[in-house]
């Protein structure tokens, strides 16, 4: 049988894909005062806001916006689910209620997500996470990773880069994270054009 190119799938061939992002909260939340939206940090979220619970992806503003904009790219072609990492075996799906009191204290969320079971069903897995995030998810998620075959895109420093390089094996595609930026533009669309070659 001949092997199906990217090019003669169907539409339901693709969107039959799925394609998950794991990634951290911003450290911006945006809400709404005064029929504006406003964007803050945590410390200085108004006391009336503070524990009023949302769903975590329109809770979170600044950099974050670039994982909604990577997402909506993804998703005219794939099927695509975020779940946030909040630290060690703690991860929630991007529509848990949470409010920005729970985010400053992480360690009072449970865990909703079983994330081998999660990962297990995927095609490709695009990683957004802080260094410190990344290293502690790596130290107890290694081996589900490097046993896996699908592919990896991992955005991160220059230096850490060259620390997993080392590590992992060459299903994992780096993409260095500059400044403040998730991504940046050029790697959001290195990765989309990536997923596009592979699946």
């Amino acid at each position: 049988m001949n092997k199906t190119t990217f090019a003669s799938k169907t539409k339901s061939d693709i969107k039959g894909k799925k394609i998950g992002i794991l990634t951290d909260p911003s450290k911006t939340l945006r809400f709404l005062s005064n029929r504006r939206i406003i964007q803050q940090q945590y410390t200085k979220i108004p006391k009336e806001i503070k524990f009023k619970k949302r769903p975590l992806i329109d809770l979170l503003g600044g950099d974050f916006s670039e994982i909604i904009t990577l997402y909506n790219e993804l998703d005219m072609k794939w099927g695509v689910s975020i779940i946030f990492y909040l630290g060690v075996d703690t991860f929630v799906f991007s529509k848990e209620n949470l409010s920005p009191f729970d985010l400053e204290n992480k360690k009072t969320i449970k865990n909703s997500v079983d994330f081998k079971k999660w990962f297990e069903n995927l095609d490709a897995l695009i990683i957004s996470l802080n260094v410190n995030n990344l290293n502690e998810f790596l130290f107890f998620k290694k081996t589900i990773i490097i046993q896996s075959t699908i592919p990896i895109f991992i955005s991160t420093g220059k230096l850490m880069i060259k620390k997993l390089s080392e590590e992992i094996p060459k299903n994992i595609k780096y993409f260095e994270r500059k400044g403040v930026a998730r991504f940046g533009k050029k790697n959001r669309l290195m990765i989309i054009n990536n997923l596009e070659e592979l699946l």
